[in-house]
């Protein structure tokens, strides 16, 4: 009987514990309820606000790749709904909360078209790291930035040599490929009595490819220029554009004899560029793998690897590189063996 009575009063003692434990639960629960809104994301404008007043993290030098390390997974989920409160963040006093807007929009790419006619005035900007970043973002947006195009060209005349010349190339190339045309105005900078100009848009052009091909009595002709980084970016822009050897090539081969061994090493580049299409070419660049600057040695074995097993006949001379002074000369001799087809135990640099 007293054994009956416990397992009845234990069995109570249970009952009043579960009805308060599911008592405190209900009351912890309606405390802690949340409604629907409670889960909203904030607004794309609310959140592009909070990435703009966050501060830049780490040494100034790497503010700009922390940044786009830290945020351009969210700016690509915000997508172009962030536009609108970017293109507004340009005007902004504070100079790093545009370029935190500038950083933004470069990485939404076509998607930042509207914000092209706000960035356009920060070209101009006195402040480099602001300027160099606005030419990055109008590449990355690509055709939707062809009116920029005058204004990125005008850089050119940069009072300090333009330091952002290849930066500017490269972006009124990317304008250029995306448009499917080289952008108006580009070849009439190959006049210009500026050689950064002339320069630059001999990169643009042999960044551009195939694109620039009207264009190659042009650069041929720049191949003559007086300046040397001009006959450099004109040898290296006909190979970029691979086309129509029969002019280019015999250019080329002249411009291997060229004064400057830097120039000769961008015509060696070319030549071999244009594969086994080149192989007139082969005693010239043979006779170079004797020539006592290092970097032409190399750069005529290079070629002479992109030729193929049409530069068979120099299989001799790239045998002997195979044990020249400079690690660089001995690598590009054992990698143009390899392409030739002549591998073999001897052709392991070391």
């Amino acid at each position: 009987m007293r054994a009956g009575k416990r397992a009845v009063k234990a069995a109570l003692l249970v009952a009043i514990g579960l009805s308060l434990g599911c008592g405190v639960r209900g009351l912890l629960l309606r405390r802690h309820s949340c409604s629907p809104s409670d889960f909203e994301k904030p607004s794309p404008q609310a959140r592009i606000q909070s990435i703009l007043a966050e501060p830049f993290r780490g040494p100034s030098e790497r503010h700009c790749v922390l940044f786009l390390d830290d945020h351009e997974d969210i700016i690509r989920e915000i997508g172009k709904e962030g536009v609108p409160s970017l293109v507004g963040a340009l005007k902004e006093d504070d100079p790093d909360v545009r370029l935190k807007a500038i950083l933004s929009l470069s990485v939404l790419g076509g998607d930042a078209a509207p914000a092209v006619n706000a960035l356009r005035p920060l070209l101009k900007s006195r402040k480099d790291r602001q300027a160099y970043w606005t030419i990055i973002c109008l590449g990355e947006i690509g055709k939707a930035s062809i009116a920029a195009v005058p204004d990125l060209l005008s850089l050119l005349n940069h009072p300090r040599s333009c330091p952002f010349w290849q930066q500017i190339g490269e972006a009124v190339a990317d304008i250029g490929i995306e448009s499917g045309r080289v952008p108006e105005g580009l070849p009439e900078w190959l006049s210009d009595s500026n050689p950064v100009a002339r320069y630059t848009a001999l990169f643009a052009l042999g960044e551009c490819g195939a694109l620039a091909e009207p264009l190659l009595p042009e650069i041929i002709a720049s191949l003559h220029d007086p300046h040397l980084l001009v006959r450099i970016h004109a040898a290296l822009s006909l190979g970029k554009i691979g086309r129509h050897p029969e002019l280019a090539l015999p250019a080329l081969r002249k411009t291997l004899d060229d004064a400057k061994p830097s120039v000769r090493c961008a015509a060696a580049t070319a030549i071999g560029d244009f594969g086994p299409e080149a192989a007139d070419a082969v005693p010239q660049l043979i006779e170079l793998l004797g020539f006592p600057i290092s970097r032409v040695r190399a750069e005529a074995a290079t070629a002479l690897g992109k030729i193929g097993p049409e530069a068979g006949r120099a299989v001799p001379g790239l045998t002997k590189l195979l044990e020249d002074e400079y690690s660089t000369v001995r690598r590009a001799a054992a990698e143009a063996l390899d392409k030739i087809g002549a591998v073999g135990e001897e052709t392991v640099p070391r």
